[in-house]
This record gives structure tokens, sequence and C-alpha cells, in this order.
């Protein structure tokens, strides 16, 4: 998910080949392979949702350079959709909740100290 959108598998597979993907919202961004971030888009953030091992990891992209051969609105790329919005809540909610996943974990030896 890209700020609370599923992707296609169109629109993955675009995103596999490091061509622009365009959400519902009008945001676009897609994979360069020599930006250090990994991320180009026409919005400042995005939030990236991946299943990994049956949960979600976010992954939170700030100060994205454009797009190549385009020009950014700078009103436009500050711009919050509200899927960045709900993706950012989740995201904080996810974060929030594990310190106390981690309270309630054990020793691999079991024993007190």
């Amino acid at each position: 998910m890209v700020n609370n959108e599923f992707l296609t598998p169109a629109q993955k597979e675009k995103y596999r080949r490091g061509k622009e993907v365009e959400l519902a919202d009008r945001t676009e961004f897609s994979y360069s392979a020599i930006d250090p971030q990994g991320m180009r888009a026409n919005r400042l953030a995005l939030i990236a949702s991946v299943l990994i091992d049956g949960g979600l990891s976010y992954m939170l992209y700030q100060g994205l350079n454009a797009l190549f051969n385009k020009t950014r609105d700078a009103k436009e790329a500050g711009f919050e959709s509200p899927g960045y919005k709900n993706a950012l809540i989740d995201m904080e909610d996810q974060y929030r909740r594990v310190p106390e996943q981690q309270k309630r974990a054990y020793s691999r030896s079991g024993g007190t100290r």
C-alpha cells in the first residue's frame, strides 16, 4: 500500500520496472535506483506499507526528489492527502504498541536475573 491505497498488480509491476505509478489522489511516484532514498514523487512525503511475516511494516519517505523530467508544484507537493494522513495515524498507532509487546517478552533462558 502507498498512502493507505492498495496497489493493483499493474501498479506493482510499473513500480518494479521503475515506471511512474499514479494513485487515485493524483499522487505519482516511482522507484529510482540512482536516488539514495530509492523513491521519487510529486509529493514531499509518502508512506509505504508492506506486508512482512503477517504484519504491516511502514516506511515513511520524506523530502523526496521530484520525478524525472517533471517540475513539481510547491503547493501541490506539500498537500497531504486523506490517505497519507490515515496511513500516518496507522503507523503511529503501530509504533505506540511496540513497547507494550516488548515488555511482555521473555528471555531465551527463561530464568530471572
